[in-house]
This record gives C-alpha cells, structure tokens and sequence, in this order.
C-alpha cells in the first residue's frame, strides 16, 4: 500500500473519529492510529472511493471466523455523505462479500458517535451488545436485501 493512500485514510478517520474517540474517554494518537490501520490492512478487503481525483470515503473489513468479518472503518467525508457514495461503497462491498462468502459483517460505534451509529441501523445493523462505550453491531447477509442499502443497491442494478 502506498504511503499517500494511507495517509488520506487516516487523515479521513481523524477528521471523522478523532471526538469521539476523545468523548468517549479513549486517546486518538495519529502515529498510534497509523500504525494500526497498516497493520490492519494487511489482512483486509479495502474499498475507497474518489471524487474529483480526491480521497472521500473508504472502508475496509477483515476475517474473523469462517463467513463472519469485522469493519475496521466506515469513514465518509462530512462533504460527500450522500446517496452516489454509499451506493459505490455498498455495491462494492455486496460483491466482495458474496465473492468471499462473508455472511455477517459485525462493527462497533461509540456512544459518543451517534451520526455512525444511526448511519450502521439505516443500513440494516442490528446492536447485539453494548458496553458503557458503545456498540457491538451486525448484519446478516442476507438481511442486507431488505434494508436501507440493500434497497439502494437493488435499484441501481
């Protein structure tokens, strides 16, 4: 992975994460932070999405157990939040999840980050536990047809 593709995932992440983080009671170290997203690169699915030649959005997933795989990150551009984004990400990340056989996509929001938590629950994540943190969230793949993305998706095929 070249160094200026990682550097714009995490000067998005940071722009994105980095109060929340903070609110929740947890450090946001950029170096710290660069490291783990290289190192969780490694071993993930990466899909990002450019606007005008500029980085806007990206997430990126990896295995857990056999079919079940966890997201690292979910990081839109407050600028470009909007339906041709999530679209891209989302039929992207459709095709890589039937390609991979991935039947459940699981995730964790922090309390504090109620704009991601309301954006996983539109897109059909469902929370299965919580701490005084955040949110464990998943969502079958087979329940993706029927939710706010899988709706999406079915319309621009």
């Amino acid at each position: 992975m070249s160094s200026v593709l990682l550097d714009s995932i995490v000067t998005l992440d940071s722009r994105v994460l980095a109060d929340h983080t903070t609110e929740a009671g947890d450090a946001f170290d950029v170096a710290d932070y660069r490291q783990k997203v290289a190192a969780s690169l490694e071993k993930s699915q990466l899909i990002c999405v450019e606007r005008n030649g500029r980085h806007v959005a990206h997430t990126y997933f990896w295995p857990l157990a056999e079919g079940r795989w966890f997201v690292g990150a979910f990081s839109v551009d407050p600028a470009h939040r909007n339906a041709s984004v999530l679209a891209e990400i989302g039929r992207r990340m459709a095709a890589i999840m039937e390609d991979k056989g991935i039947e459940t996509l699981e995730s964790h929001v922090y309390r504090t980050n109620t704009l991601s938590l309301a954006f996983h629950e539109k897109l059909g994540f469902e929370r299965f536990m919580e701490n005084e943190k955040g949110f464990s969230l998943r969502i079958e793949r087979a329940r993706i047809a029927g939710s706010a993305l899988g709706r999406r998706l079915g319309r621009r095929r």
